[in-house]
C-alpha cells in the first residue's frame, strides 16, 4: 500500500526518510517476530561445540543476512537508508532541528546532521574553557 501511494506523492529524499522512519517500528515488530518463530534454530553450535560438530561435521551453506528493518523501510519508502538512520539519533539529540526538519524550515537531513556537529563542538569548546576553529563553510 506504501509503494501504491508512494508513486502518487511528490515527497522529496526528506519527506521519503520521514516515512521510513515511520515505517521502522513496523519492521521491527515483523522482525521480532520471525526471531521468536526461529525459537531454538541455530542454539545447537554454542559455547564449547561448533556447528559443525553438531551438525556432524557437515558445513552448512553460507545465508545471506536478511536486510536490517532500517533498511527495510527506507526500500518501502524509497528512500536512503542512511538518511534514515541519521534521523533517529538527530530526533533523540536534538529534537528540535528533528522538528524544524519536518517543517521545511530545515532543507536536507545532511544540514541538520551539520547543525548538530556544530552544536555538539560548541559545547565542548564551553566546556573545555579553550577556542576551537569555527568550521570550514562554503556560502
Amino acid at each position: 500500500m506504501v509503494a501504491q501511494n508512494l508513486e502518487r506523492r511528490h515527497l522529496d529524499a526528506t519527506d521519503r526518510a520521514f516515512l521510513a522512519e515511520k515505517l521502522t517500528p513496523l519492521y521491527e515488530a515483523e522482525a521480532e517476530e520471525r526471531q521468536k518463530a526461529a525459537g531454538s534454530h541455530g542454539k545447537e553450535g554454542g559455547r564449547g561445540r561448533t556447528k559443525q560438530e553438531s551438525l556432524g561435521g557437515k558445513v552448512p551453506p553460507r545465508v545471506q543476512r536478511e536486510p536490517k528493518s532500517i533498511e527495510r523501510a527506507s526500500k518501502a519508502a524509497k528512500s536512503n537508508p542512511k538518511y534514515v538512520a541519521a534521523l533517529k539519533p538527530l530526533k533523540a539529540e536534538a529534537p528540535d532541528l528533528h522538528a524544524d526538519l519536518g517543517k521545511k524550515k530545515i532543507s536536507t537531513i545532511m544540514q541538520a546532521m551539520r547543525m548538530l556537529r556544530e552544536r555538539k563542538r560548541e559545547a565542548r569548546r564551553k566546556t573545555a574553557g579553550r577556542p576551537i576553529a569555527p568550521s570550514l563553510r562554503v556560502a
